[in-house]
């Protein structure tokens, strides 16, 4: 027999601008759910614009509806359950009905676990539904309509055409285009944070977004600021994209600027900044090889550098240095990890530029961006930044650091493949010299006819330092899906999330000696443990051998965590180091 609940509604404009405190949960959304593609058409007959999504917490058995986002904002759509601590009342419900009235789309997306998978369902609203601000029922049946296709728990959830069926099926008059949520037999289990407190959750016991991931249960992967695994979406979008090769004739000369503008507007708009400031590069080291190729350089002056500090940043810098008869500084690590410190102190008027990453790549040890930014105008010396380490885990205030040039590979913190990579480069240097002379960063190139007429000038901003062949059609679309992904957790609720979890693995080894640097000096994404014994030679590998994957970095066990680990990994990896006895 089912059973009908009502659901009231509410909107808060506070959760709209931003959540008190941001989280991922099980689902992989930021303080919500699972994104599910909806599309379809709507009630008036006219197309729902696909691609866009709203997402909701969980499913109480016994109240029906509970949260719900989209890309902009926060709103909520609650069952009684979810009352605690949350805004009510006839102005939050005419708020969120306008807020909806506003909307062209699908006014919710749910699903709960039964025991065969996630269950599919949708809300929507027709034009009189809106206007008058109605809340939706949500029936719970025995059975499974066939029309809610139920999903294997791991599968990626593209339900344009379960909605869509589903709709079809349930719209009438009377209902309001409500679509059933059948009940399983055995149950239906609530989860994510909201299923025990309606505050934002950490990552608890759940899978957080493993699912979104290819992670097998057994495994331990701790090593984000190795490598990060792809997502599966990211992995279905370059096998999409490798399969375009093979009919190339369906590739136009358009399809080689789309391939490469929507990565960098995505990027763009990730750092808050114009597509005309983003160039497309293969690695930070050849990012960082144009930055040192346009910052004047002279005997006598110096180029600040952090001891220890990656590579890539390095050798482009004491080529250049020795090539213009500069000095090269490599600053010293400090004793009380204040890297912040080290910089200021070393900065003069000998100083032409200083480059640096936002967190130290063996332990996290973090710079204040900003302070060395002003120290550094003070002298007319510039900022050039390799961020790999942190974006896309660690806000980064653009305006207020205003780096000059500022690189970032995107196999590490922004989820996606090797080979590919950002750089910044500010307005003022936009006339800069690139590393080579590709004919697609010409003005005019969009036309391949007139290609036989060589032109001086670039395509507009930062395009010319665009490594040649940008287009490549087979990883842009990884990198444009990775950064979506990220878009949606938000790099701020990833990094609550994430420092969270350092924080609690820091106190779980602290009985077995192991420190880090201190919360207020560290990235806190990253962790890198030190021993009073030092690490011992060969334990990244005696970690492997039992599928627990960290590094190690200088003198650190470096442990990177991202949010597709749980509470079982870090308890995994606490035991295996009591049983090393270190």
């Amino acid at each position: 027999m089912a059973r009908e609940h009502g659901c009231k509604a509410a909107f808060s404009p506070h959760f709209a601008r931003q959540p008190p405190e941001a989280s991922i949960d099980e689902h992989g959304q930021a303080g919500l759910a699972r994104r599910v593609a909806v599309g379809g058409t709507r009630r008036n007959g006219s197309a729902a614009r696909p691609g866009l999504d709203h997402r909701v917490n969980h499913v109480e058995p016994d109240e029906g509806l509970v949260a719900m986002t989209d890309e902009q904002g926060f709103a909520l759509l609650r069952g009684a359950a979810l009352g605690d601590g949350l805004d009510s009342g006839a102005e939050r419900e005419r708020e969120l009905a306008q807020w909806i009235a506003n909307r062209d789309r699908v006014a919710a997306v749910f699903d709960c676990e039964g025991p065969n998978g996630i269950v599919l369902g949708a809300v929507h609203d027709d034009d009189a539904g809106k206007k008058a601000g109605r809340s939706r029922a949500i029936q719970l049946e025995e059975d499974v309509p066939e029309e809610l296709a139920v999903v294997p728990l791991g599968q990626e959830l593209l339900a344009t055409e379960a909605f869509a069926s589903a709709r079809g099926r349930n719209e009438s008059e009377d209902s309001h285009g409500a679509v059933r949520l059948p009940n399983l037999r055995g149950g239906v289990k609530p989860r994510g944070p909201w299923a025990h407190s309606a505050r934002f959750g950490r990552m608890d016991d759940g899978l957080a977004s493993r699912r979104l991931f290819d992670i097998p249960e057994d495994v331990t992967y701790l090593n984000c600021a190795y490598m990060s695994p792809l997502l599966r979406s990211v992995r279905e979008a370059g096998v999409q994209a490798v399969g375009r090769k093979s009919r190339p004739w369906e590739i136009t000369p358009a399809g080689f600027f789309e391939s490469m503008e929507t990565p960098r507007g995505l990027f763009a708009a990730l750092i808050g900044a114009s597509p005309d400031t983003v160039a497309l590069i293969p690695a930070a080291s050849y990012g960082m090889a144009i930055a040192a190729r346009n910052v004047p350089l002279a005997p006598g002056r110096r180029v600040l550098l952090l001891d220890e500090e990656f590579p890539s940043t390095t050798y482009a810098w004491l080529e250049r240095a020795r090539a213009a008869g500069a000095e090269a500084v490599l600053l010293p690590r400090p004793a009380d990890d204040d890297w912040t410190r080290v910089v200021l102190e070393a900065i003069d008027d000998r100083t032409a530029v200083a480059a640096l990453p936002h967190c130290h790549w063996t332990d996290g040890g973090l710079l204040d961006l900003a302070r060395i930014r002003a120290a550094l105008d003070a002298v007319g010396a510039a900022l050039a930044l390799d961020v790999t380490q942190s974006l896309g885990a660690l806000p980064l205030d653009l305006a207020s650091v205003d780096p000059d040039f500022m690189v970032a590979a995107c196999y590490k913190w922004l989820l996606g493949p090797y080979s590919t990579g950002f750089l910044y480069v500010a307005p003022r240097w936009h006339g800069g010299t690139p590393l080579e002379w590709s004919w697609i960063a010409r003005e005019g190139s969009e036309d391949f006819s007139k290609l036989v007429h060589y032109r001086d000038g670039f395509r507009p901003g930062a395009r010319r330092f665009d490594v040649g062949e940008p287009s490549n059609f087979a990883l842009m679309p990884m990198v444009s899906e990775a950064i979506r992904q990220i878009q949606r957790w938000t790099i701020p609720a990833i990094q609550q999330e994430l420092r969270g979890y350092c924080a609690d693995l820091v106190r779980a080894v602290a009985p077995m000696g192991f420190t880090s640097v201190s919360p207020e000096r560290r990235a806190g994404h990253y962790l890198g443990l030190r021993h009073p014994r030092g690490i011992p030679a060969g334990l990244a590998g005696q970690l492997a051998e039992s599928r627990i994957y960290v590094s190690v970095r200088g003198p650190s066990l470096r442990v990177t965590p991202h949010l597709y680990n749980n509470t079982a990994d870090r308890d995994r990896l606490v035991k295996a180091l009591e049983a090393l006895a270190l």
